[in-house]
C-alpha cells in the first residue's frame, strides 16, 4: 500500500500500490518517460522512503524508523547500474572494485565478473592490462565500453540483486545477450530489475508491471 509523492507535486507518483519479488525473479519495469521507473527501483533500494505504506524484504521493514541497519544491509546486498556511470581517474581494477581498499581488492573477482560483462578481452588488450587508467567520467572509453564495465563493477559488489537502468542501451543485440546469458549461468537465482526503452532487452525476463496513472499494472 506504498504512496509516495515528490515534495514539490501535487500528484503522487504512486498511490496505494502493492506487488511482490521473488528471488530469481527477472522483472520488466514498463512505463512513458517521467511516469515513476527510476522512482520504483528508488524506493525498492531504499534510497527514497514513502510517504506511506511499508516496504518488507523477507518479511523485514525495510525503512525501520527505529534502526537503520537492515537498509544499510540491504543496500550494500544489491548493485545499480544507470545511463550515467561515474568513472574516476584510475585503473580499470579501481573502477570496477569502486569503493574498495586498494589491499583488498580481489583481482581474480575483478577479472571474472570483466569477463561476464564481456569487458575482458578489451582491458586484456591494452599495453597496462587492468592497470591501465581510465580517464575521469571514462572520457578514453566508448559508450558501449562504459556500460559494460558499469556492469562488470555492479557484479563485484553483488552476485545477488542487479538494477539496471538502461544499463545496455548503448550495446549491440548480439553483446547484450551474450551478458545477460553470462550473468544468468553464473547465477540462475540472481534477482533483476530492468528498466529499458527497448523492448529487445525485455526478453530476459520472466515478469512484467507497467506504472500507469500512479498504479501498477502487472502484465
Amino acid at each position: 500500500n506504498i504512496i509516495f509523492k515528490y515534495p514539490n507535486s501535487e500528484k503522487p507518483i504512486f498511490n496505494n500500490i502493492s506487488f511482490k519479488v521473488y528471488k530469481g525473479d527477472k522483472v520488466a519495469i514498463q512505463g512513458e518517460s517521467g511516469i515513476g521507473k527510476s522512482t520504483l527501483v528508488d524506493l525498492i533500494s531504499g534510497m527514497l522512503v514513502p510517504d506511506s505504506g511499508e516496504i518488507f524484504i523477507d518479511q523485514r521493514l525495510l525503512n525501520d524508523t527505529d534502526s537503520n541497519e537492515f537498509l544499510l544491509s540491504w543496500r550494500s546486498s544489491l548493485a545499480y547500474v544507470s545511463q550515467n556511470i561515474y568513472f574516476m581517474k584510475g585503473t580499470f581494477i579501481e573502477n570496477i572494485a569502486f569503493g574498495i581498499n586498494h589491499e583488498d581488492i580481489n583481482f581474480q573477482r575483478v577479472k571474472d565478473v570483466s569477463k561476464l560483462a564481456m569487458i575482458d578481452d578489451f582491458i586484456s588488450s591494452k599495453p597496462k592490462n587492468y592497470k591501465e587508467l581510465v580517464f575521469e567520467n571514462g572520457k578514453n572509453l566508448s559508450g558501449g565500453q562504459k556500460q559494460r564495465l558499469g556492469i562488470a563493477r555492479a557484479l563485484y559488489h553483488s552476485d545477488n540483486i542487479l538494477i539496471f537502468d538502461e544499463a545496455t542501451s548503448a550495446l549491440d543485440s548480439i553483446t547484450e545477450e551474450k551478458i545477460f546469458n553470462n550473468i544468468f549461468s553464473s547465477n540462475k537465482q540472481i534477482t533483476l530489475f530492468v528498466i529499458s526503452h527497448n523492448p529487445r532487452t525485455f526478453n530476459y525476463c520472466n515478469r512484467f508491471i507497467e506504472i500507469k496513472n500512479g498504479q501498477i499494472i502487472e502484465k
